[in-house]
């Protein structure tokens, strides 16, 4: 792949207000989070003030869709992971340089889904002020947390500065004025020193930079405009493939009112359905529980239903079930799973007639631990 024009040689028009996403990939299921987002965006914000920026590599993917798209090149890409090849150092490196093209920037993970005219996002935060998507308590409550314990022992050896009242922040949304390039550049540093010298693989290390350099810095603000599904993806993938292969990918105009067909949450058998469901699974080692569960609540929904999209929440209640239970605590079981067959310890949570229409089902759907 050669270089194309970058948008760094190419940057787009300032203006006062713009909101970003950084795709890069080839991910097909980035790219539905992504146009997912913006239509939610479009059905609720029928004029909106600010400009809508896709930084990416997949300039095709979005042509003809109502957004500016600034182009990744693949050396840019590779240049972003600085010294230590940290993935996601590009983020951060992505919303600093877009400081330069808006007064005032609000960054949006793609998995995401407005609830709420977009507009009032960029009135929750002044100058002096950050926006985040949550604030998920202090250091103090997560210190000794496994994911981050390498970080934490390392701050508290190198970085006095800092104490147990550091805000512990989720940065799938972050609002910055262009002023507030000296926080990104804190926070880059940070994600070098850290995958340099503390924990490289921790998944946080990104969201736990962005905290240091707010700390003590600037008020930090919360929004309530976003549903973030970062632990749902499944549902809105399946949801989303259902939509574009029904519809096209390309941008239609009637896209933001078709695509409130799609439902915006995960969908659950009845109260009494559900209650039903705990006491089959509760023989079973807890560690399985969050598993069966899953399957007992796909058995119990209508593939029909909601114009097929129930359908579509059967197939991710299965693909949960695989990825983060069976493949992880009963690896005898998944392989039975995913060979067609159900496994003999777990049969009694649903009869014959119904373990043998899941499979079925799942089968005819062509979906694997991957899908």
């Amino acid at each position: 792949m050669t270089d194309q024009l970058s948008f760094l040689e190419n940057p787009p028009a300032r203006v006062a207000k713009q909101l970003l996403y950084i795709v890069y990939g080839d991910n097909i299921n980035y790219q539905i989070e992504t146009k997912l987002s913006i239509l939610s965006i479009m059905r609720h914000t029928p004029a909106a003030n600010f400009a809508i920026r896709i930084m990416t590599d997949q300039v095709a993917a979005y042509e003809g869709w109502p957004v500016d798209v600034l182009a990744f090149t693949p050396s840019l890409l590779e240049e972003w992971l600085g010294p230590t090849l940290h993935h996601y150092r590009r983020k951060t490196m992505g919303i600093l340089t877009a400081l330069d093209y808006a007064e005032q920037t609000v960054f949006i993970d793609t998995d995401t889904l407005f609830k709420q005219n977009a507009n009032e996002l960029f009135d929750l935060f002044n100058k002096g002020e950050v926006l985040v998507d949550t604030i998920d308590g202090s250091w103090a409550d997560c210190k000794d947390d496994e994911v981050i314990a390498k970080i934490s022992s390392y701050l508290e050896k190198t970085h006095p500065e800092f104490d147990e009242s550091l805000k512990i922040i989720n940065s799938g949304v972050l609002g910055f004025f262009t002023a507030d390039k000296p926080l990104l550049e804190t926070a880059i540093s940070f994600i070098d020193e850290m995958s340099a010298n503390a924990d490289p693989d921790c998944r946080l290390l990104e969201q736990f930079s962005f905290a240091l350099c707010l700390d003590k810095q600037r008020r930090i603000v919360e929004h309530h405009h976003i549903y973030h599904y970062w632990s749902k993806k499944e549902f809105f993938h399946q949801m989303g493939k259902h939509f574009f292969n029904q519809y096209g990918f390309s941008y239609q105009a009637d896209f933001p009112s078709k695509s409130s067909e799609i439902p915006t949450v995960v969908i659950r058998p009845s109260f009494l359905r559900r209650l039903l469901g705990r006491l089959k699974i509760k023989p079973f080692p807890k560690k399985l529980r969050s598993g069966l569960l899953k399957l007992y609540y796909a058995l119990h929904l209508d593939p029909d239903g909601h114009k097929g999209y129930e359908g579509d929440q059967i197939v991710a209640y299965w693909l949960q079930a695989m990825r983060k239970d069976f493949s992880k605590y009963d690896e005898a079981a998944f392989k039975d799973f995913q060979s067609g067959n159900w496994p003999i310890a777990y049969q009694q949570v649903a009869s014959q007639q119904q373990r043998q229409a899941l499979l079925a089902y799942v089968t005819a759907r062509g979906v694997n631990s991957s899908s």
